[in-house]
């Protein structure tokens, strides 16, 4: 079980890192200071560009209502300017691309024009929190999900009510990250408060990080397994030694020392611990793949092997099942020789 989390997590975090490596070609990403945590102001990406560094996107999203099949539905489309959306984000279009896309038009993932049984140029009805509606025409079709299955020009929500608000702000200095850059755009951000700026890959290690809390809360929970895992070996050893008690008594009185009585049951524990190791790593690795393929469609695109994890899971493994046989070592090597020869 800790294997094949192990490997599921580590595949989990390469995907991501795949995913985010190859839709931004981003530099810098601003973003709140605490994650899920309120918006951006509308003025911080037009601050931004002002400064002249590079390329600059607000990242948007707003409630739309979308007609999926004669049946309306509440959806989530983001919302960008198009030109600024080409110049950073590296979409994987199968039709059309941002430069086809305008204020009477939408983007759909692949999934999603699947579904609604469209394709580029076909029509997509979506209603707005004021109800008014408009046809959208399919401009084009990318193939990924990661940002949702909606992307619209925020040029259609001029003049509306409804709320377009920035997630976050991306800088593309075209790989200029050179102090004085950085300088600059740090020297913008600290103009907004709750704000941070990150470089590309701190952001990646950002998301990872994620990750890892809720993998080592599955770990905290499999402790408990491997507890019990541990006493149930200190009572099959221990039951061993009872059972062996008159055989044990026989070789002490032929000459067995007590550090070979220890041995002996410490050596037991540890082939029990090495079979467990093995048929842990094989059976985990293979769940994880799995797994991994299973969801190949879902995000989970890259198979990692957590050699780490694999190692220290095996040396801890191994370390307890040699503490599991001190006990019962201990009993069977200060039993009295005449009483376990006596035994029937």
């Amino acid at each position: 079980l800790m294997i094949g989390v192990a490997t599921l997590g580590a595949s989990a975090k390469e995907s991501l890192r795949e995913i985010i490596g190859e839709a931004f070609s981003a530099d810098y990403i601003v973003s709140p200071e605490q994650a899920n945590n309120g918006f951006l102001p509308a003025s911080l990406a037009d601050d931004l560009r002002a400064t002249g560094v590079g390329d600059v996107l607000g990242l948007a999203i707003s409630p739309l209502r979308v007609d999926e099949n004669g049946e309306l539905n509440d959806r989530i489309a983001l919302a960008v300017v198009p030109a600024d959306a080409g110049a950073v984000l590296d979409f994987s279009f199968v039709s059309g691309s941002f430069a086809d896309l305008d204020a009477n038009g939408v983007l759909l993932s692949a999934d999603k024009a699947r579904g609604l049984g469209v394709g580029q140029g076909d029509t997509v009805t979506v209603s707005l929190l004021d109800d008014s509606e408009l046809s959208l025409v399919v401009q084009g079709v990318y193939d990924a999900d990661q940002f949702g299955a909606f992307v619209v020009d925020r040029s259609i929500f001029d003049g509306q009510s409804q709320p377009v608000l920035d997630i976050s702000v991306f800088v593309n200095t075209g790989g200029d990250q050179s102090a004085t850059t950085e300088a600059a755009l740090q020297e913008v951000i600290d103009t907004y408060p709750a704000m941070k700026l990150q470089s590309r890959d701190s952001f990646i290690d950002e998301q990872d990080d994620q990750i890892d809390g809720f993998l080592n809360f599955i770990y905290a929970l499999l402790g408990m397994s491997i507890f019990i895992a541990i006493i149930g070996i200190v009572i099959t050893l221990w039951l061993a030694v009872y059972e062996r008690r008159r055989e044990l008594g026989l070789l002490r009185a032929v000459g067995m020392t007590r550090r070979q009585v220890r041995s002996s049951v410490l050596w037991e524990s540890m082939v029990t611990g090495i079979v467990g190791v093995v048929m842990g790593i094989v059976l985990g690795v293979t769940l994880g793949w799995i797994i991994v393929k299973a969801f190949e469609d879902d995000g989970l695109g890259v198979f990692s092997l957590p050699t780490g994890t694999i190692v220290v899971a095996s040396g801890g493994a191994l370390a307890l099942a040699a503490a599991a046989a001190l006990i019962p070592a201990r009993r069977a090597s200060n039993a009295n020789m005449l009483e376990a020869i006596a035994t029937t």
